[in-house]
């Protein structure tokens, strides 16, 4: 078995999330803060820690599954609307609540958002509310007047 030396490894971390999610984060995430963690049974990445906090958990797609820390480093870039989805601040609550973001609900929707990809839930006042998987194509989400829209993992506890 090869073993690749860390900064390979956090190279290709950082490069993942700069494909996945359309951002440069190089220059934003000190590499020393990038820690994970190796799958014992498949030998696989399996988490990523930034900041001793869990960032994502990696799908065996090789997707990136965020998590609430996940989605605020996220949220500081300036490129960040390519991933979220915009909901109405009326309906705040009811998404804390509930387990899923419906089409009727959704104000704006990012470039970056395709079904079955990461979507970062947050209000018109740019506030966090909720990490999901989209559900819908951009396009679905802006049309349609029903149906689920965003399928909710993680939400902000208020």
């Amino acid at each position: 078995m090869i073993i690749l030396p860390d900064d390979i490894i956090i190279n290709k971390i950082l490069d993942t999330i700069n494909y996945l999610f359309s951002i440069n984060v190089k220059n934003k995430i000190d590499k020393k803060s990038v820690k994970y963690q190796i799958s014992a049974k498949t030998k696989r990445l399996k988490y990523i820690y930034i900041n001793e906090e869990l960032f994502a958990t990696v799908k065996t797609n090789g997707n990136y599954a965020l998590t609430i820390h996940g989605s605020q480093i996220i949220l500081n870039h300036d490129k960040m609307k390519k991933n979220c989805v915009i909901i109405n601040n009326d309906i705040r609550e009811y998404i804390e609540k509930s387990g899923s973001v419906f089409a009727k609900h959704v104000l704006n929707v990012g470039k970056n958002i395709y079904p079955e990809s990461e979507a970062i839930i947050i209000d018109e006042k740019q506030n966090l509310i909720a990490i999901g998987k989209s559900i819908l194509s951009q396009e679905m989400m802006k049309k349609m007047n029903n149906g689920v829209a965003v399928k909710i993992r993680h939400r902000i506890n208020k």
